[in-house]
């Protein structure tokens, strides 16, 4: 009987309201439910109140054994229970792919290996840039605890040239020409990317010489403008001295 009292931490002899009120004090702390719940420490206090109250009805050993073991079964029930664990996207995987300035300027369809070897083919519209990252959704990793896959992201990566070569949004590509015909000027039919265009050639033009053809770089694609074409114009070498000279004296006259 003393140790029900010293379990409640009352005085032994104390009457029925302050049992009550211990109790009570007790059970808000102790409780399974409570965050510092003790089911083993909760049972002993309640058999201690139990022991010690006179107006409560008693209950028979068989009912107070039920009683503290389905206590017991539902602390350790909630405590080895776990939160279901989140959802969680897979990871992107990155991935560079080299790419010919034609493919930028005019579009194309290509293959790509990823690392667990699938083979996936996607789209370049025209337009596309060498910062520009492709998107491919739900071809990442797979997620976690039923999360969806991650993407896949393309960085695309220009082969280098010859010759040819983009800054920003602008093409620029070397043409070659013997030194008669960049003296003389006029329009000369040259292949692009895109296709043939007209390039007119300045009379007296030198090897020095960078002719601007507008909105004839990379095509538009979005908020982002077409680019221009820059033509640098060289000296073409001819091989055989006597020919350009022969060359240069048709177009241009003896003066004699």
């Amino acid at each position: 009987m003393n140790d029900s009292f010293l379990i409640l931490g009352v005085e032994p002899g104390a009457d029925q309201s302050a049992i009550r009120v211990a109790y009570r004090n007790l059970a808000k702390i102790w409780h399974p439910d409570q965050p510092r719940g003790d089911a083993a420490k909760f049972v002993q206090i309640r058999r201690a109140y139990e022991q010690l109250s006179n107006h409560q009805p008693r209950l028979t050993d068989k009912t107070n054994n039920r009683r503290h073991v389905s206590l017991l079964r539902k602390f350790i029930k909630r405590s080895s229970s776990k939160p279901a664990s989140k959802a969680q996207t897979g990871s992107d995987i990155q991935l560079r792919l080299q790419v010919h300035i034609d493919d930028l300027i005019n579009g194309a369809i290509r293959q790509l290996t990823l690392p667990d070897g699938r083979s996936v083919e996607f789209r370049i519209e025209k337009g596309h840039s060498e910062s520009t990252k492709l998107k491919l959704k739900g071809l990442g990793e797979p997620g976690k605890n039923g999360g969806k896959k991650g993407d896949l992201l393309v960085e695309l990566q220009i082969k280098p040239q010859k010759n040819l070569w983009l800054e920003g949004r602008d093409l620029h590509m070397e043409l070659a020409r013997p030194l008669w015909v960049l003296r003389k000027g006029g329009v000369q039919q040259i292949r692009t990317p895109a296709g043939w265009v007209k390039l007119p050639i300045p009379p007296l033009s030198g090897p020095s010489t960078i002719i601007k053809i507008r909105k004839n770089g990379l095509p538009a694609n979005g908020m982002f403008p077409a680019g221009d074409l820059f033509v640098h114009l060289r000296e073409q070498q001819l091989a055989d001295t006597g020919d350009a000279v022969d060359a240069f004296l048709k177009n241009f006259g003896t003066g004699t």
